[in-house]
């Protein structure tokens, strides 16, 4: 169980910074911010990740997809809200889109093409 945990831990943080340092790149974020960015993610995608599938056996006692995706959007909220203010302060140069929407769209691209790609 702990193994199959820890995996998935991996592969959501490393499908994560693989797809939003992607789009960041194509989004014109410079190669030192990139860095902000995936630590960002090493921050953030683990709470997400933990506390979603936790919520999905403790709400439920065991996987129910309803507590998944509850507690998913609820800590995919507070992760842009938390990568907004870290890229708000964090870019000092970078204003071609502003933080709060770069970390919405990173996120909601990411979250998406996750699902797709781990379903």
């Amino acid at each position: 169980m702990l193994g199959s945990l820890i995996q998935l831990l991996l592969t959501c943080l490393g499908l994560t910074i693989l797809i939003e340092t992607t789009l960041a790149i194509i989004l014109g974020v410079r190669k030192w911010d990139i860095l902000i960015v995936v630590l960002a993610q090493i921050v953030t995608n683990p709470i997400v990740v933990l506390t979603s599938n936790l919520a999905m056996y403790l709400i439920a006692g065991h996987y129910d997809l309803v507590s998944f995706y509850i507690t998913m959007a609820i800590m995919e909220v507070l992760a842009v809200i938390a990568e907004g203010f870290l890229y708000k302060y964090a870019f000092k140069d970078y204003r071609a889109i502003k933080p709060f929407l770069l970390s919405f769209i990173l996120n909601g691209i990411s979250v998406s093409l996750g699902f797709i790609i781990l379903k």
